[in-house]
């Protein structure tokens, strides 16, 4: 609600659908003028059955993103909650199948994780080519690790990445 009120464009994505996890009833009491979700994301991989992911494709939603800033000149705070590294791990492309594919087993997440690495790689890219890239700060960060059934301590489960990167 601060950055609209200063201004700023608010948008707020998800990959999966719009009434996943109530991100839609959080984006509203946030503040964002824009929320979209899996619906709103057109298909453009070639997946091995589109509609097999729970969570929805991290690229579609990036891709998504893209498209609504596209040219964009006025400051904007973005929002994105990504899903394809959770399970169950839909089908992927043959070209993201490092390892046999799996539902729910250590092979499908990685291959999940390594598709979910290389869309987040393409949304970087292809912001490159964009007025407002200079002038972006960039936070990554994951809401959990990996699950299963392996034990793990205190530590280990909250241990996640953060990463900030500010071209400019």
């Amino acid at each position: 609600a601060l950055a609209r009120e200063s201004g700023y464009r608010t948008i707020f994505l998800q990959s999966s659908k719009r009434h996943s996890l109530r991100a839609d009833a959080i984006a509203a009491a946030t503040g964002f003028s824009e929320y979209y979700g899996m619906e709103d994301e057109p298909i453009r991989l070639d997946y091995p059955d589109p509609s097999a992911t729970s969570f929805g494709w991290d690229y579609e939603m990036y891709r998504l993103l893209l498209d609504k800033l596209h040219g964009e000149s006025r400051p904007f705070f973005a929002y994105l909650f990504t899903g394809t590294t959770h399970t169950p791990y839909a089908p992927l492309p043959a070209r993201f199948l490092k390892r046999p594919h799996g539902n729910d087993s250590e092979d499908g997440f990685l291959n999940a994780l390594g598709y979910a690495d290389w869309s987040l790689g393409e949304l970087v890219d292809a912001s490159r080519k964009e007025p407002w890239f200079a002038n972006t700060i960039f936070v990554f960060t994951a809401d959990h690790t990996k699950g299963g059934t392996e034990a793990h301590t205190f530590d280990q489960v909250f241990h996640t990445p953060l990463v900030v990167y500010a071209p400019g």
